[in-house]
């Protein structure tokens, strides 16, 4: 598996936000590039399980402070990635970290950039 490069596009101009994407990156980097005595899986699952909590919280009390209009249906994707997690839990570890990579990667220019957008418009 390659690493999971930040790169510009990826940037929302939210500091926040980037710095806790930038964050779930190295998590999933250092789940690829951990050998098999230091691979602690189920330390990586509540490492990542932590931190995607914490950064959905976070994510989401910006969307309700700013009036984001589509919050719910945004903060359903987040637990919707909560539960597959869960359900991967017993999965070989590529099938967890390929999920990882397209889901934030996607999430991030897909979903993330609406919020982006929202709050550039009321300016």
């Amino acid at each position: 598996m390659k690493p999971f490069e930040w790169i510009p596009g990826l940037n929302l101009g939210i500091e926040m936000i980037d710095s806790e994407h930038r964050h779930l990156f190295e998590l999933y980097n250092r789940a690829v590039f951990a050998n098999d005595e230091r691979f602690e899986r189920d330390e990586l699952f509540q490492d990542l399980m932590d931190y995607a909590h914490k950064h959905f919280t976070d994510e989401e009390q910006l969307m309700e402070s700013a009036g984001y209009p589509d919050l719910e249906p945004h903060k359903s994707l987040h637990r919707s990635f909560v539960r597959r997690v869960e359900s991967l839990r017993s999965s070989p570890d590529w099938q967890v970290l390929d999920f990882f990579h397209e889901w934030l990667f996607r999430h991030i220019m897909a979903e993330d950039t609406k919020i982006k957008r929202f709050l550039d418009s009321r300016k």
